[in-house]
């Protein structure tokens, strides 16, 4: 019983798509000036054909400690 495709990537190339997924996270953020949170960076990294995850955009936020503003925060009770 195989599973497809069997070759899996190195720890090297691995490394090298997520520098180049956080570069691309850090950029959008720095251009939506702070306030996208990983929803938003993944969809706008999405339309300009980068095949992204929410999971991978946030854990790539949490890395590089940035995060989104909360522009609709919760009422308190």
């Amino acid at each position: 019983m195989t599973r497809g495709n069997t070759e899996r990537p190195t720890r090297g190339e691995r490394a090298l798509v997520r520098r180049r997924v956080d570069e691309a996270v850090a950029w959008e953020h720095e251009v939506s000036g702070g306030t996208y949170g990983a929803p938003r960076i993944c969809h706008a990294l999405r339309r300009a054909g980068v095949d992204v995850g929410v999971r991978a955009v946030a854990a790539s936020m949490r890395r590089q400690g940035l995060s989104g503003l909360n522009t609709h925060p919760r009422p308190s009770r």
